[in-house]
Parts: structure tokens; sequence; C-alpha cells
């Protein structure tokens, strides 16, 4: 049995780094190597990063369906607890304040200490965030459901991070249609997180808590299972196969960022990301108030922003292959095009009107989704493996701060003047993705 044991470990480390086995041992690694062919057939590299990107596609439906969860129910509580509106996109702000710094730190974690580590910590941070959540609603205090909120934020920019991760798996001829996959991930959440919301609030009160408890307790749950994911099934570390050009280094130069960051796919690219992310945020954070102050309930609101979700993610795997195809200009002006009728269709709908509103955000939905798609695939053209890993990170702090921003200041636009305000100020900001687009004249193969 010791010797079996022995056995055991040691396939482990030759299957993840085959470097920790000592060079005294090499009986020991032959006998290991039998029995690997004979009881663990080889899988070829393309078969690995197949299985890699099937994991953090389970990762990210499980971390999707957490984060809607709570992040629908939050301006509601937000309001609740505080007692104004006008603060209630504060919570929302905090959580994407979190993820842009989140993006910053577990990307410079993840650039040396690999994908597996720096994921699957942050994923449990975002468990304990959540759990946060839960004392600062019970105990009825705003500024504790805030930081709960950022807590939650800061662990999750490892989900968004797992796109890139997933794009870095393969070529860049189908760059886009692996990114869009783990995006995709998503619709999972899309439509489970919305489903649970009613039955946990239901089961909240039955046993005398708020209803809103019940979704915050499923992401508490959720979090953990994603990061228990990544902990277990995230093996071989994903760098160790990224897909690199030659002379492409894992370890992060001391090159100058400022030269990266200048390139024009880099530029166009964090453009597109920042207004996408922006006007999404600015309208759907105070669509849930919208439908409340119109006298429909929480599962009103779970449904319209269901249809929202579903934009957002259950086309991708559509969009990755437009991408490949068409590339990511045309896809990047599709999506401006769509996030300026949708807002304009939100700016005029009454919150009653329940197929109009749910038709409408999704709409803006797959709008940011095109943008979102697009840009990132178009953030890793060109770049060396370490470019590519001191750039996503800052893209993503970049794109999240913008988030933050426009969850930030939506309560007050609508406290000042309205919904409707609000959605036509979002689709004048849109115009400026057609603007860069247009400025840019990006002149590359496909699929960029």
């Amino acid at each position: 049995m010791e010797r079996a044991a022995h056995f055991g470990v040691m396939l482990a480390l030759i299957r993840d780094d085959p470097s920790h086995v000592p060079v005294g041992r090499r009986t020991v690694e032959r006998v290991v190597s039998t029995v690997r062919r004979r009881y663990d057939p080889p899988m070829n590299d393309e078969s690995i990063r197949g299985r890699l990107i099937n994991v953090l596609f389970a990762t990210n439906g499980l971390t999707s369906t957490s984060f809607i969860a709570i992040i629908t129910v939050a301006p509601i509580v937000a309001a609740d607890i505080s007692g104004s509106k006008s603060v209630a996109g504060i919570p929302s702000t905090a959580a994407t304040v979190g993820t842009a710094l989140g993006a910053l730190v577990i990307g410079s974690l993840g650039a040396r200490h690999g994908r597996r580590r720096s994921f699957g910590t942050g994923l449990a941070v975002s468990s304990i965030g959540a759990l946060l959540a839960v004392v600062a609603l019970l105990s009825r205090q705003f500024l504790l459901f805030a930081v709960a909120l950022f807590v939650i934020g800061f662990g999750r920019s490892s989900s968004q991070l797992a796109r890139y991760a997933a794009g870095d798996l393969t070529d860049e001829r189908r760059r886009g249609a692996a990114i869009s996959k783990v995006v995709w991930a998503a619709t999972i959440g899309a439509i489970a997180g919305p489903v649970l919301i009613g039955p946990a609030g239901d089961a909240a009160s039955r046993l005398g808590f708020d209803p809103n408890t019940g979704p915050i307790v499923l992401a508490v749950v959720g979090f953990a299972l994603a990061s228990l994911v990544v902990w277990v099934l995230l093996r071989p570390e994903p760098l160790t196969l990224a897909v690199r050009r030659p002379g492409d280094e894992v370890i992060v130069p001391k090159a100058p960022l400022g030269a990266v960051l200048g390139t024009r796919t880099v530029r166009l690219s964090v453009i597109v990301l920042i207004t996408s992310q922006l006007v999404m945020v600015l309208v759907m954070t105070m669509t849930p108030l919208h439908i409340e102050d119109a006298g429909l309930g929480l599962q009103t609101v779970a449904w319209v922003m269901m249809a929202h979700t579903i934009g957002m993610f259950a086309f991708a795997p559509i969009t990755g292959l437009l991408v490949d195809r068409l590339g990511t200009r045309a896809v990047m002006t599709a999506g401006g095009v769509i996030l300026i009728a949708s807002c304009l269709g939100a700016a005029t709908t009454a919150g009653t009107d329940t197929p109009v509103m749910m038709a409408t955000l999704l709409g803006l939905g797959l709008g940011w989704n095109f943008g979102f798609v697009s840009a990132s695939t178009l953030l890793q053209h060109g770049l060396t493996m370490a470019e590519r890993l001191r750039v996503q990170g800052i893209a993503d702090a970049a794109t999240w701060l913008s988030g933050g921003f426009g969850a930030a200041t939506s309560g007050v636009v609508v406290a000042v003047g309205s919904y409707s305000v609000l959605a036509v100020a979002a689709a004048v900001l849109a115009t400026s993705i057609l603007l860069a687009v247009g400025s840019e004249r990006l002149v590359a193969p496909a699929p960029v």
C-alpha cells in the first residue's frame, strides 16, 4: 500500500510538472511511466487544452449563477436597508470596483503563480464576501453590505479573466470561439440564477428571514463550489499549455507598458470594452427599481433580468463564430448599433410592459456581448504571452471601473431626472463605439 501511494504521488507530480522528479529517480520514473501507459492512457496537448476549457466553462457557469442571484437583489436590498433609492447603486458600484482591483491583483498573481491558484483563491474570496452580505442584510448594515459586494467583485474577477485563459489555449484562428465558449457558460447563470431567486426567497421567508436572504445564501454556496472545481480539476496549470509564438516567455518581462497599451489593437479593444460595459451597467443597474416602481414584484424583475443575461451570454457561440469569420471590427460595429437601439427602447418603455422590457434588456445584453467578445479577442491579437498577461488585467480593471462609475451615477441620474433620461444618455455614450471603430481604420488579416 505504501509503495502504491508513493507511485500515485509520483504519477501526480509527473502529470502536473515532470521537472519535479529528481534525476536520481529515473528507475522510479520508468516504472511510473509504465503504470501511466497501462492505467492512464496519454492525451495529446489539444485534448488536454479542450478539457481545461471545459473546466473553465463549468466554473463560469457556477460563478454566473451565484453573481446574478446576488446582483439582482442588491439594489433592492440597498434601498431597503439604507432608506434611500439614491444610494441603491452603491453596492453594485462596490462590486464592480472590487472586480477592477481584483483584475489587477489576480491577473498579477496568475502571471506569477499560475491560473489555477489565482482563480481558485479568488472564487473562495467571493464566497466569503457573499457570507458577509448575509450578515449585513440580517443586521441591516448598509456599509457592511457595500463592503461585502466589493469582496465578491474582487474574487469574481478571476472568472472574468478565465476567458483570456481559454483564448491562450487556442491559436488565433479559433480564439474567438474559445473565448465565446467561456462567456457562453454564463448562460447557465442567466437561466438558473433568476429561476432560483424566487424559490430561494420563498425558502428564506418560510424560515423567518428576509426573502432576499435566500438568493444571497445561494451565492455563498455557488462561489464555494466554483472554487472547489478550480482547485480539483484545473490541472495541469493552463499556462504550461498556452499556445505561444516562438520566443514567447511565460515570465513577465520588464518591458515598457506604454508601448503595448499604445498599439492600435489594444487601444481599440480597451475603448470598446469600457464603453460596452459602461452603457450596459447604466441601464441594467436601475432596471429592477424601474420595474418595482411600476408596482411589479421580485419575480417580474427576475424574468426581465434573465432576458438581459441571456442576451449577454446565450448568443456567445454565434458571436465567436462571427468574430472568427467576419472579424472583430464588424462585430464591434454591430454591437454599438444594438446598444444604441436597446437604450432608446428602454427610454420609451414603461416598467409595467414586461414583454417589451424583456426584449429591450435582451438587446442591451446582446450589444454588450458583441462588444465584449470581439474586443477580448482583438486584445490578444499580435501580442506575446508576456504582453497578454500584463494587458489582460489592466484592460479588465479599466472595464470594471467604468462599470463601477456607471452603477454609482445611475441612481443619481434617476433620482434627479428619470429612468428614461438615463437610458437616452447611455445611447449617446454608445455612439463612441462606432466613432472609435471608424477612426481606427484597423487593417489586419482575419479573424481580427
